[in-house]
């Protein structure tokens, strides 16, 4: 099954669409972002299918990937060492800064989860494991 990432316009926009694309293509770019001047003007994403297209908890269909936000700063070297075994999409976000570093880090399932509690297990488990290098 390929991949679904929800896209919208803008922040402000809770309908968008699905978008199939292969994990390594949506990596390449996130190394390459388009640039902004303001958060609100870049569009928005989600590794779920929702129903209807619309971005809510209850219309969540499947999650195809973890996203787990690192805003507290954090190196990236921490991050790879804590998740370097697994194969993660980590980019900084438009927030960041210099002294302080904040990522979103993306985690491609195998399968796709349509269960809210197999989702948050995953998400423990990842962050858990952040969480004990000091992320």
């Amino acid at each position: 099954m390929m991949p679904i990432i929800w896209l919208a316009e803008s922040v402000y926009t809770p309908v968008g669409r699905p978008f199939p694309i292969q994990w390594g293509t949506f990596a390449a770019r996130c190394i390459n972002p388009r640039p902004a001047l303001a958060k609100d003007l870049l569009g928005r994403w989600a590794p779920v299918e929702f129903r209807g297209a619309r971005r809510c908890l209850v219309g969540v269909l499947r999650a195809h990937g973890v996203v787990l936000d690192v805003d507290g700063g954090g190196a990236l070297e921490t991050i790879d060492e804590a998740l370097g075994d697994l194969f993660v999409i980590v980019h900084s976000t438009f927030s960041a800064t210099a002294p302080t570093p904040r990522w979103r880090i993306v985690v491609p399932l195998v399968w796709p989860v349509s269960d809210g509690d197999e989702y948050a297990r995953c998400w423990r488990y990842l962050a858990a494991r952040l969480e004990r290098l000091g992320v």
